[in-house]
């Protein structure tokens, strides 16, 4: 990610740029405080989101089976990447660090914790009828529109075909109905997005970052296959070898590359 931003000349400025333009904004056209309106369903959402996020996370049985079935965290451990344990203690969910949770996720291009609970938040409002007040916010409130955008580009980096390439290679059969739950939420929260900014397509607005997301997806494809391939016989031995352990790796690293982040 450093590297991304700042690791040559021209990058470095832009970055510069962007920062000290958004700075500006923000100090000599502030916006405008949102209306009590917005504030309260702000709230909803938010509390409507976060209770389906826990729900998932915490209380679904068996959740934490499938995340370590699906994603490499279990294997990432195995590497010389951090400067801290995976882990705080023995334990669930909870003794996970935000770190190896956020990057395991992005490794199996799901990225997960980014949009789970947003899908059900926005959808539940738009149900209620408050789609034209979603649209509004979106439109006149910077917070909530940075917000969505931001969503929106995490989105646009998931591959749920891939994703589904790990889940049938790697998640045992008695796991499916989680991932179908976690799959029938991505498709509600990639709708509810398109319904709030009005546009078909995600990142339509933004075709130079599109274009970027849509040139890197063949280059890691392959590196996902290879990744989900190379996890299955990893799980498969006692004791994985040292060309599975490098060959892991190297995908690690080139899915973090083609990703431009790591989570």
């Amino acid at each position: 990610v450093i590297e991304n931003y700042f690791g040559t000349l021209r990058s470095c400025e832009l970055t510069f740029e962007r920062y000290t333009t958004a700075i500006l904004q923000a100090t000599l056209t502030p916006p405008s405080a949102p209306s009590t309106e917005f504030r309260d369903a702000m709230q909803r959402m938010s509390e409507c989101g976060c209770s389906s996020y826990r729900t998932m996370v915490y209380d679904t049985p068996n959740f934490v089976d499938y995340f370590r079935a699906i994603t490499p965290e279990q294997e990432l451990k195995l590497l010389n990447f951090g400067s801290r344990p995976s882990k705080r203690k023995a334990g669930g969910i909870e003794t996970l660090r935000a770190i190896p949770w956020m990057f395991a996720w992005t490794q199996t291009r799901l990225h997960t914790p980014v949009w789970f609970g947003v899908g059900t938040a926005l959808d539940t409002e738009i149900k209620n009828g408050n789609l034209e007040l979603l649209k509004e916010m979106y439109a006149k409130w910077p917070f909530f529109q940075s917000t969505i955008e931001l969503v929106e580009a995490v989105l646009a980096k998931v591959d749920i075909s891939i994703a589904k390439v790990y889940e049938q290679m790697l998640v045992p059969v008695d796991l499916s109905a989680i991932g179908a739950s976690v799959f029938a939420e991505l498709e509600k929260t990639i709708a509810s997005v398109k319904l709030v900014t009005g546009r078909d397509e995600l990142l339509a607005n933004n075709l130079v970052i599109k274009r970027m997301y849509d040139l890197r997806k063949p280059m890691t494809d392959p590196l996902n296959i290879l990744q989900a391939k190379v996890l299955k016989e990893m799980r498969s031995v006692e004791h994985p070898s040292a060309e599975l352990q490098e060959s892991f790796a190297a995908t690690v690293q080139g899915i973090a590359a083609g990703m431009g982040w790591t989570g």
